[in-house]
């Protein structure tokens, strides 16, 4: 199982998460308080994707933690609708 990163004995954990969504699967990239990149997966576009999703946000998310989604009215629709049930602030990334 995935880990946060730790550095100095200090666990940095996931402040806003990005999200790329396709017919498939997401494609999701956590970031630290500072911009860093600290982990990046992919799940299931599917609701036990989703499930798998909200528990990693769950595990290694900041309370609070922001997720923007790329394609929210489209391919992730679904998804954000689980995320936004869990209780998870999630907003659309417009692309520009």
């Amino acid at each position: 199982r995935e880990r946060p990163l730790q550095f100095e004995e200090r666990i940095i954990m996931i402040e806003a998460v990005g999200v790329d969504s396709h017919i498939a699967t997401v494609a999701v990239c956590g970031v630290d308080a500072t911009g860093r990149e600290i982990a990046a997966r992919e799940f299931a576009n599917d609701p036990a994707g989703h499930a798998a999703f909200a528990g990693w946000i769950a595990e290694f998310a900041t309370q609070g933690c922001r997720i923007g989604v790329e394609g929210a009215l489209g391919f992730a629709f679904a998804l954000v609708e689980h995320l936004l049930a869990e209780g998870l602030e999630v907003v659309e990334d417009l692309r520009t």
